[in-house]
C-alpha cells in the first residue's frame, strides 16, 4: 500500500470559505437587527394611530353630549317648532324689579318640586 496523502484544501479556498461564512453570519445578524427595528417602528405607528382614533372618538362623544345638553336646556317655546306662546300682559316683567319677582317665583317653584320629589323617595 503506499503512503496515503491527506486531502488538504488550498489556502486560498480556506480564506474564501471563512470570508463567506463571516459575510453570511453578518448578513443574518443585520437582517435580524433590521427586522427588530422595523417591527418596533410599525408598532409605535399603530399605537399612535390608535391613540388618535380614541381621542377623536372621545371628542365626538363630548360634542354629541354638548349638543344634547344644549337641546335639553332650551326653553319649551323654542322647541315647540316655532309657534310662540304669547304671555298675558299681567305676567310680563317690567324692569329689574319685575324680573326679580318672576325669577324668584320660578326658583321657589323649582325648589318645592325638588323637595317633594325627595320626600316621595
Amino acid at each position: 500500500m503506499g503512503i496515503r496523502r491527506k486531502f488538504c484544501y488550498p489556502r486560498s479556498f480556506l480564506a474564501n470559505y471563512v470570508l463567506t461564512q463571516v459575510l453570511r453570519w453578518s448578513a443574518l445578524g443585520l437582517g435580524v437587527f433590521y427586522g427588530f427595528y422595523h417591527q418596533r417602528s410599525l408598532s409605535s405607528a399603530q399605537k399612535v394611530a390608535a391613540e388618535h382614533r380614541e381621542y377623536e372618538h372621545q371628542k365626538e362623544l363630548i360634542n354629541k353630549a354638548k349638543e344634547a345638553f344644549a337641546k335639553s336646556k332650551q326653553p319649551a317655546s323654542s322647541t315647540s317648532g316655532g309657534s310662540k306662546q304669547q304671555t298675558p300682559p299681567s305676567t310680563v316683567a317690567v324692569g329689574w324689579d319685575g324680573w326679580l319677582a318672576v325669577a324668584g317665583e320660578e326658583l321657589v317653584a323649582e325648589s318645592l318640586l325638588c323637595v317633594l320629589d325627595l320626600e316621595q323617595d
